[in-house]
C-alpha cells in the first residue's frame, strides 16, 4: 500500500492495483483525518522544521543519542536502548516520560538509520500506531532537521489518531526549538 498526501487529497494505491483519490477538506499545512474508501483507517500527518548551525553529523548525532534526548526534548525524563547496544535498525528504544502529572513509558523500534541523513521509528502513543521520519540535510551554513510524523488507527483508535498527531505537532514545535538553541540558530 502507498500513500502520497498533495494539499488536499489521498491518494491510495496497493502494489500494481488501481489508485483511488479520496478527498478531504482540511486546510494547507494542518494534521487532519483522512478516512479509508470503507471508514476503516484515519491518517494524520504534519512536518516541522528548524535550522540550526551545527554540521549535519553533528546534528545527526546528537538527534539519535538516546541519553541526550531529554535535553532537548521536554516530555522525555529520559531515553535508553532496550538491552544497550547502538541505535541502528531494528533496535527498541525506551523513552521515559512526564506529561502534566503522568508518568508513563513509549517504546519505538529504529525502521530506518542512515547516518547523518535519516532516522525512522515507530511505536504506538496512546493506543495509535505512530512513525516518526528525522530528515537532516545541509542547509544555507548550518542544518535542517525536518521531523515528519504520520499517525494512523484502525476502528476506534482512528478517532484519536488526529488528536494524538494535533499533540504530537505541539510538542514537536516546542522540542525543535529547544533543539536549535542546544544546536545553535543557523544564521
Amino acid at each position: 500500500m502507498s500513500l502520497a498526501l498533495g494539499t488536499r487529497e489521498l491518494e491510495v494505491g496497493c502494489g500494481g492495483a488501481r489508485r483511488v483519490r479520496l478527498r478531504y477538506g482540511a486546510p494547507r499545512g494542518r494534521a487532519a483525518p483522512v478516512r479509508w474508501a470503507e471508514g476503516e483507517f484515519e491518517v494524520a500527518r504534519f512536518a516541522e522544521h528548524v535550522d540550526v548551525a551545527a554540521s549535519m553529523y553533528e546534528t545527526f548525532d546528537y538527534v539519535t543519542d538516546q541519553h541526550k534526548v531529554a535535553e532537548w526534548n521536554e516530555h522525555v525524563q529520559r531515553a535508553e536502548v532496550v538491552g544497550g547496544g547502538p541505535v541502528g535498525v531494528g533496535a527498541r528504544l525506551r523513552q521515559h516520560r512526564r506529561r502534566g502529572n503522568r508518568d508513563f513509558d513509549l517504546t519505538f523500534q529504529v525502521t530506518a538509520h542512515e547516518p547523518p541523513r535519516r532516522h525512522t521509528v515507530t511505536g504506538q502513543v496512546f493506543g495509535v500506531d505512530t512513525t516518526m521520519d528525522f530528515n537532516v540535510a545541509e542547509h544555507g551554513a548550518g542544518t535542517r532537521v525536518t521531523m515528519t510524523a504520520t499517525v494512523t488507527g484502525n476502528g476506534l483508535r482512528g478517532v484519536l489518531a488526529p488528536i494524538v498527531a494535533r499533540e504530537m505537532r505541539k510538542s514537536t514545535k516546542v522540542a525543535l526549538a529547544a533543539l536549535r538553541q542546544r544546536l545553535g540558530a543557523a544564521s
